[in-house]
């Protein structure tokens, strides 16, 4: 009862403010009345503020702290920094930003840690949920958890490595950026709705499986198998592709660059755009499903067949398979560079 009390108490205050201004249009003193509505407002803003958390209400954003912050501008902010060892060996990583920068790579010594820096609000520590179990390490960046968006700025983790091979990567960027080089990973997974994600991978990876449903998303390295899904964003690849290729767009843009042809290529397109190059010294067939709505070009001298009312092209001697289907949207294959 006591919230909608404050509550109420807050749009009176307001109806105070706007009392005032239209007492100083009718008396014709606008300056010295909007100057004291604004005092009263803010004071009873403060007030109010004071009274919710003596009352126990959800103080999550600290407005009588916010309020003083506005009022001291930037002069609060200081920098912050802080370096964590590990407390073991790292075979795996699970790790989350939906606030600021986080950066992978190796250290280059035997140690592993991370470091994380910002200009935060004077005497407030940042805090960064962190745990290593089963030598995965789990690190999140969230502004709904840890770090309130009004006390700290240019939030920044970079962690350090000691091995450069680990058996998994697990990324979801839902705000702000991330980057990963000079590490290498039998099984990756990334998603992106936000943001940006820049991964390069040092070495072979099994499976690669790419969602992005807004942002993007840059890859550069080899695997078996890539899956990539893409709601809308940008997606970019680069590398070689040994068994299996499965490329979705339903809105956005994805662009491939295959330094070899695996044995079976899928794309899939419902809108958006679909951009694939592949070496031009290798055969292929492509069976094409596709709307009148859609646009598929390719770029080779194919022979065209036409058998049970599917449509086939073949380059050089055929041997790999690229499906294609589009119902809306764009397909191009070309040659690479």
């Amino acid at each position: 009862m006591k919230k909608y009390l404050i509550t109420i108490s807050v749009l009176l205050a307001l109806s105070l403010l706007g009392t005032c201004i239209s007492a100083a249009f009718a008396m014709g003193d606008l300056g010295v009345s909007v100057s004291q509505g604004v005092s009263a407002l803010g004071e009873t803003i403060k007030d109010l503020c004071r009274a919710a958390d003596e009352e126990g209400f959800p103080s999550r954003w600290d407005w009588e702290g916010y309020w003083d912050n506005w009022e001291a501008a930037g002069s609060a902010f200081e920098y912050y920094e802080d370096r964590q060892a590990l407390p073991g060996p790292v075979t795996g990583l699970d790790l989350t930003n939906s606030l600021g920068e986080m950066t992978v790579q190796p250290s280059g010594t035997e140690e592993s840690y991370y470091v994380l820096s910002c200009r935060a609000r004077r005497g407030y520590v940042p805090a960064v949920s962190s745990s290593l179990q089963d030598g995965v390490l789990r690190l999140r960046l969230d502004k709904d958890r840890v770090n309130p968006l009004h006390y700290m700025k240019k939030l920044r983790i970079d962690l350090y490595l000691s091995q450069s091979t680990l058996e998994s990567l697990s990324v979801v960027c839902s705000a702000g950026t991330f980057q990963a080089s000079g590490l290498s990973f039998r099984q990756v997974e990334a998603r992106v709705s936000a943001g940006e994600v820049d991964l390069s991978a040092a070495g072979f990876a099994d499976t690669v499986k790419l969602l992005v449903s807004a942002g993007d998303l840059e890859y550069l390295g080899d695997a078996a198998a890539l899956d990539a899904e893409v709601s809308t964003g940008d997606l970019d690849f680069e590398g070689k592709v040994s068994e299996s290729c499965k490329v979705s767009v339903s809105a956005g843009s994805a662009e491939l660059s295959l330094l070899s042809l695996p044995q079976n290529t899928s794309l899939f397109c419902t809108a958006g755009d679909i951009s694939l190059e592949i070496p031009s010294d290798d055969g292929f067939t492509i069976l094409q499903k596709s709307s009148s709505l859609s646009d598929c070009s390719f770029d080779f001298d194919l022979a065209k067949a036409v058998r049970d009312g599917k449509t086939s092209y073949t380059y050089l001697n055929g041997g790999k398979e690229i499906s294609v289907s589009a119902s809306a949207g764009s397909i191009e294959i070309q040659p690479g560079d």
